[in-house]
C-alpha cells in the first residue's frame, strides 16, 4: 500500500541562482515541487484534525522563505537547503523535491530531483 501524500507542485518562486555572476545578480523564477508523507491522513480526514496531518501551508511558507534567504550557485544546493529545513521542521521522514530552472530558450527547463530520508 502507498503512503498517503501531500504535494506541492510547481511553486513558483524568485531567487539569485546560477553559476555566472552574472545570472545571479537579478531574480528569475524557478519552479519548486515538494512531495512528502501525509502524517496519519485517514485519522485527519475522518477527524478534520490538522494535528493528524502535516500542514502544507508550513511547508510553503519554509520552501519561501529558506529559497529567498541567500543567492546559491547551483539548483542542487537549494534542493539540500530545502530538505534539510522541511525535514527538521515539520513532523515527516522522507522528502522528495524536483526544482525546474528556465535557463535555456530551445528548453522547457532544467531539472534536479532529489529525495533525503530523515536520519
Amino acid at each position: 500500500m502507498d503512503l498517503p501524500m501531500i504535494e506541492i507542485r510547481d511553486l513558483r518562486v524568485e531567487v539569485f541562482i546560477g553559476v555566472p555572476d552574472e545570472e545571479r545578480a537579478k531574480a528569475q523564477e524557478i519552479c519548486i515541487s515538494v512531495k512528502f508523507p501525509a502524517g496519519n491522513a485517514f485519522e485527519a480526514g475522518k477527524n478534520d484534525d490538522l494535528s493528524k496531518s502535516v500542514d502544507y501551508f508550513q511547508a510553503y511558507q519554509i520552501i519561501k522563505k529558506v529559497s529567498a534567504q541567500r543567492p546559491r550557485k547551483l539548483i542542487e544546493t537549494l534542493a539540500v537547503d530545502l530538505a534539510g529545513e522541511l525535514l527538521s521542521r515539520l513532523d515527516i521522514v522522507f522528502v522528495e523535491l524536483e526544482i525546474k530552472k528556465f535557463i535555456f530558450p530551445d528548453a522547457r527547463w532544467v531539472s534536479f530531483r532529489f529525495s533525503q530520508r530523515r536520519e
